[in-house]
């Protein structure tokens, strides 16, 4: 019953997205343009229910907010389960984390993806299959990574014969729901270079781990995160906790996998903050490893190092996209977005179509038309296709807008053309 409810909601929420004649204000990008985003559809339609009670920059993160929450006290939960006591400890720990006081600020679907892993372990060892499928499901479509879910399962030993046999059913249902979307998904995806991220070496993966405990936000190479990660990681190697396979896997197993089909294919799908989900067992971990009155105030300090920066100028650190909708909410001109999977933040300050329009490729500019090009200038994608060499042949740059960051991948450029009447068009069709 459960199950169908959720397969119901899918339904309908595709069902809206596509009788509206406007862009949705949340996640048309996944129903309306051709899977434009990366991502598993899941997210967007709960954003979009959500977005129905307010579309306020405040409630939209709430939600984030209230998946944090949660995550919280299905954690402390779960290790009570394990060590009762060690729960005040751990809740302690994800409390202070900076990296997730990010997860949790962010109109993003990782701290979702945390939600619903910590829901799966929880009823998986209460013996709930059902539940447990649901957050399987959940998990599945909202995150690529929920699929890591299926082997750390097998990990929880079921009670008895028919839970057993329930939970193999479900979790083959999940997995078939999610092929039928996934792989005709990724085939549109294939048009897009696949080696868009560095590849990582081994210093990028004790990096990942320092950036979990210590929440950093910088670029790649940071020397902070990499002595953290590196300390981490032979305090572990030393002390050899005594925990459930289930936290040695769920903090590893996904870890290493990344590194590894990174290091190794063409398909880069190395970065931090598709980690940070396995955040909980790396503080369960640590907690087993260390007393209290040493990890608590190491703990604490490392954090605030990287809290206190942030909370002054965030916008040195991320991406301003509040400032970049300011600046695009005058006038009517058409808003191209290149590259597309970028527009998602210019959805929840209210753009929609057909002023926004998603642009990956040459065909997709109009011409004839003033507009204002909105671009992440250092993106692998945008780099590669230079776009914009082929806009200033037919367009007039008249202003130009910088939303510098200390992260050059959090960088934004705002720039506003005019069509310059006259030019010959042909040769603007033949280049496409």
């Amino acid at each position: 019953m459960a199950l169908a409810a959720a397969l119901r909601f899918f339904a309908l929420g595709a069902a809206s997205f596509q009788i509206d004649e406007a862009m949705s204000l949340i996640g048309a990008a996944q129903w309306r343009h051709g899977f434009q985003d990366v991502h598993p559809p899941f997210y967007y339609a709960l954003l979009e229910q959500w977005g129905r009670f307010g579309v306020s920059e405040f409630w939209l993160r709430s939600s984030s907010v209230l998946a944090s929450l949660a995550s919280l006290f299905l954690y402390t939960k779960l290790v009570r389960r394990w060590r009762p006591d060690l729960a005040l400890t751990c809740g302690l720990l994800l409390v202070c984390s900076f990296a997730e006081l990010q997860l949790a600020r962010e109109v993003r679907m990782y701290v979702w993806l945390q939600f619903f892993s910590l829901s799966y372990f929880v009823a998986r060892l209460q013996g709930r299959p059902m539940w447990a499928a649901l957050a399987l499901l959940g998990a599945c479509f909202t995150h690529l990574f929920g699929l890591f879910l299926v082997p750390l399962g097998l990990l929880v030993a079921p009670s008895t014969a028919e839970e057993g046999r329930a939970t193999w059913r479900s979790t083959v249902v999940v997995v078939a729901l999610w092929l039928a979307w996934g792989v005709p998904h990724y085939l549109s995806q294939r048009e897009h270079p696949l080696g868009l991220r560095q590849t990582p070496g081994l210093s990028m993966a004790v990096e990942a781990v320092g950036r979990l405990v210590a929440g950093r936000i910088a670029p790649f190479g940071d020397s902070v995160s990499l002595v953290v990660g590196g300390l981490a990681l032979v305090c572990l190697l030393w002390r050899r906790p005594r925990c459930p396979r289930l936290v040695y896997a769920w903090a590893l197993f996904p870890w290493i996998s990344v590194w590894l089909v990174s290091r190794f294919t063409p398909l880069q799908i190395f970065e931090f903050k598709y980690l940070v989900w396995t955040l909980p067992a790396w503080i369960y971990l640590l907690a087993c490893s260390l007393p209290a009155r040493i990890l608590l105030p190491g703990w604490l300090l490392l954090n605030l190092v990287g809290i206190v920066p942030f909370l002054r100028t965030p916008h040195r650190w991320l991406a301003d996209w509040r400032g970049a909708a300011q600046a695009l909410r005058p006038g009517s001109q058409v808003i191209c977005v290149h590259p597309s999977m970028m527009a998602a933040p210019l959805f929840y300050y209210g753009f929609q179509s057909p002023r926004l329009k998603l642009v990956d490729e040459w065909a997709q500019v109009e011409p004839e038309r003033d507009m204002i090009w909105v671009t992440t200038p250092n993106h692998p994608y945008v780099v590669q296709q230079h776009l914009l060499v082929g806009v200033g042949k037919f367009w007039k740059p008249e202003k130009k807008v910088d939303f510098a960051s200390e992260l050059p991948s959090s960088e934004i450029e705002v720039s506003f053309w005019t069509w310059v009447q006259g030019r010959d068009s042909g040769g603007e069709k033949q280049g496409r």
